[in-house]
């Protein structure tokens, strides 16, 4: 054999392996177009923004439209639904509505599920559908961490105070009003800012500029007084500390310190006493809160914070009892405060579980539950998965970042959910859509990396003295 062909023989293999590596598809105009629906769509949803414009009666319903065509002429639907995750999603949504009839207020359920959780599994199916390349994801990130910190402002400008909390004005938003929900969608876009400050694509101020919007959206999260929030950042900084790499870490440890600095400093004091309650008995709370401001006001605060988690410990107590009465069924979609008051013969009001797990169990029974445990598990390990196969690739770093930050958040939010009530809410499906997009283009962009196709080095042709040898033994 010819010693040139033997040297090029494998090279030509590689070519070849190069030439047959999956690629991205090309964007067209309208694919173009329907990926921006979706990112406007996300953050119309996260940042609840019809709320804040005078036409919001029509925006959802005008989105929802765009959206959907978009999807149909895109040829998105078998984008959508060709995954586990949505088989397990569409499992849910399935049985959510099977469930309905046995509510108890049926035209409720109704209504929130063609309200509240329709546009939460549209977020799915818009994301998973419509977004397709590795770009449109790394702007999509940036519409969620942008969310953020229009929300950050919001609580800090438009802000209402009542014992030392705060939430956003009713006049503003009125479906945030309630600390506890604000400081829960600020600390699911932070670990999106964070994203944005370790984004080597992007230059130095623009950083910097989130770095701060960071800081910003942490203050916030710490105002509201929610020591869910509280447990919500440290959750987030460990995260940070423990599992990412250098650079995570020392940004991790940054985190924390300025976390540590803001509630000491800047907060107020009926923040604190919510704070200090977590880990100090009452009667230390109270002499500390008398030293800053009226007594009166300190023991009122003290109490609220006692009332609250008393109140919580009975909530989950009655989910549990509900759970054991309804367990294949529930009580319907969001009908856990109706069944309490039919339980005790007697009007009640407006009462919600805080507790995602007992929501799910009491008002969609067992197998609700199960589903929404395990397409949160699926997605938790997806994430984690696609942050250890990129992990150390120099060409893939963004694509290990972005996993990391979804199983951080998933992380969070299965921690938080133990004290909201967020079952119906966008948070799963959007993060659940984010993870099976980043499995589909990650795998793209590592089949592409020059390091996916292993250098195999051409064999060396035989030395000189063998052939001849074996031409005087031939003959």
């Amino acid at each position: 054999m010819n010693p040139s062909l033997a040297r090029n023989a494998v090279p030509a293999q590689q070519s070849a392996e190069v030439r047959q590596r999956p690629t991205q598809p090309a964007l067209d105009l309208l694919q173009r177009f329907g990926g921006y629906v979706a990112m406007v769509y996300v953050l119309m949803v996260y940042v609840r923004l019809a709320e804040y414009i005078p036409f919001h009666a029509h925006l959802p319903l005008i989105m929802t439209l765009i959206l959907l065509l978009c999807t149909v002429f895109t040829n998105g639907i078998p984008r959508a639904f060709n995954s586990k995750t949505a088989m397990l999603l569409s499992a849910l949504a399935g049985w959510f509505i099977v469930s309905i009839p046995f509510s108890f207020w049926r035209y409720g359920s109704l209504m929130l599920l063609t309200g509240y959780y329709s546009f939460a599994f549209l977020s799915f199916v818009g994301v998973t559908a419509l977004i397709v390349t590795l770009q449109q994801l790394r702007k999509l990130t940036w519409f969620i961490a942008a969310g953020a910190w229009v929300l950050a402002l919001l609580a800090l400008f438009y802000g209402s105070e009542s014992l030392g909390r705060s939430g956003i004005s009713a006049e503003v938003s009125g479906s945030l009003t309630n600390p506890n929900d604000v400081a829960l969608y600020l600390i699911f876009g932070l670990p999106f800012s964070v994203l944005v400050v370790l984004d080597p694509a992007r230059s130095r101020l623009m950083r910097l500029l989130a770095l701060a919007a960071s800081m910003v959206t942490v203050y916030a999260t710490l105002r509201t007084g929610s020591r869910m929030g509280l447990l919500g950042l440290l959750v987030l900084a460990v995260s940070l500390l423990l599992r990412g790499s250098m650079k995570l870490a020392l940004f991790g440890a940054g985190f924390l310190l300025a976390v540590l600095a803001l509630v000491s400093a800047v907060l107020p004091e009926g923040a604190m006493v919510r704070y200090r309650a977590m880990l100090h008995s009452d009667v230390e709370v109270f002499a500390e809160a008398q030293k800053n401001e009226d007594p009166n006001a300190a023991a009122d605060q003290l109490e609220k914070a006692r009332d609250s988690a008393a109140s919580r410990k009975a909530l989950i107590l009655s989910g549990i009892l509900l759970t054991l009465r309804h367990p294949l069924f529930g009580v319907g979609p969001g009908q856990f405060g109706n069944a309490m008051a039919q339980d005790q013969n007697r009007p009640l009001a407006w009462v919600q579980p805080h507790n995602t797990y007992t929501q799910l169990s009491s008002e969609l029974g067992l197998p609700g539950f199960v589903l929404f445990v395990w397409v949160v598990i699926h997605s938790m390990r997806a994430s984690y998965r696609i942050y250890r196969t990129n992990k150390g690739r120099r060409d893939l770093v963004w694509v290990s970042r972005l996993g990391y930050c979804l199983f951080t958040c998933f992380v969070a939010f299965a921690v938080m959910g133990m004290f909201a009530h967020q079952a119906y809410s966008f948070m799963v499906p959007l993060l659940c859509g984010l993870t099976v997009v980043l499995e589909r283009v990650g795998g793209y962009e590592s089949a592409r990396s020059p390091s996916a196709v292993p250098y195999i080095p051409a064999p060396r042709p035989p030395a000189a003295g063998v052939a001849v040898g074996r031409g005087n033994a031939q003959r």
